[in-house]
């Protein structure tokens, strides 16, 4: 019975992020349910929301005197629900856990792969990224808040994407690991020193691909890992962390169900990258720095392709 006890708790921790989640974060697009069911799914968050817009326009009122436009008082009480939904309840359920350090759900400085992962990870994703971009769908879902109040919308959409990946590449990592809390990376192997000397080409072919991976983080010691785990190892992950790289990708996928075909079909390989430059960073600042970035670009893209309405 004590050997079934972490994987209940892990198997608990899973149910109750999939349910969290799917109650405040998910927008089912209305022909995927019953009729009446997505009303109802959206009936609790709407509610909250509402009080939140309300709450921002007295407060708007008493301060300044005026009430604020409704584009910024809804982009302004996005911030302050993805806030609480996302890093206030988030981090005070971690402190309940007596997981409260920031530092138990990945809120370090990155370490030397994350940083060298984030620029090869902008570089990888720049042609989906304009793929998705191109989507007939795309470009309508976002250019007309962009367009018409950029700073508010740019400012309430950093704050969604700071606490969609301290929630799914932080908090939900840190759950779905063993014991509960954040994993210490693999310890990176030497890499070749006439590589990083400059002088690759000293070494024969073979050696000089492994020693490039193993500057990215890859072709890690298996240290005797065989099958999936020497996979894992190879890729530099901690022992244990497949269920918290699956639970994280569903989930992040979940959360852009009922978005644009094209970024939900990306989102599903978006976040198991995302999630593994989390865990092999050792950072979840390192996916939401790559978010920012093909973010801003996207809106580049956006702004540069989209007509001017009349």
């Amino acid at each position: 019975m004590n050997r079934d006890r972490p994987g209940v708790a892990r198997m608990a921790f899973a149910a109750a992020l999939i349910l969290y989640t799917g109650l405040f974060l998910v927008v089912p697009p209305r022909e995927a349910l019953p009729d009446g069911w997505a009303d109802g799914w959206l009936a609790v968050r709407k509610a909250l929301f509402d009080r939140i817009g309300d709450g921002i326009e007295r407060a708007t009122v008493r301060w300044t005197g005026s009430a604020p436009s409704p584009a910024v008082k809804r982009h302004a009480a996005n911030a302050v629900y993805f806030t609480l939904i996302l890093t206030v309840a988030p981090a005070g359920v971690m402190a309940l856990l007596r997981r409260g350090r920031p530092s138990d759900y990945g809120t370090r400085r990155p370490n030397r792969q994350g940083w060298r992962l984030l620029i090869v990870g902008y570089a990888v994703a720049l042609p989906f990224l304009i793929w998705m971009v191109a989507s007939p769908s795309f470009v309508p879902y976002y250019i007309r808040d962009l367009r018409a109040s950029p700073a508010t919308f740019l400012s309430s959409y950093a704050v969604m994407m700071f606490g969609e990946h301290l929630y799914l590449h932080g908090v939900v990592l840190a759950l779905s690991c063993p014991g509960g809390r954040w994993p210490e990376p693999r310890l990176a192997c030497p890499t070749q020193s006439a590589l990083l000397e400059g002088a690759p080409d000293r070494m024969p072919d073979g050696r000089r691909a492994i020693a490039i991976l193993r500057w990215l983080g890859f072709a890690q010691a298996r240290d005797g890992g065989r099958g999936w785990r020497g996979v894992t190892r190879w890729l530099g992950l901690p022992d244990g962390a497949t269920a918290a790289l699956l639970m994280s990708t569903f989930l992040f996928g979940l959360v852009h169900w009922g978005k644009d075909p094209r970024e939900f079909l990306l989102s599903v390989p978006g976040g198991l990258a995302s999630a593994y430059l989390a865990l092999r960073g050792g950072s979840w600042l390192v996916p939401f720095l790559l978010h920012l970035a093909t973010a801003g670009t996207a809106c580049l893209l956006m702004l540069s392709a989209a007509p001017v309405a009349r």
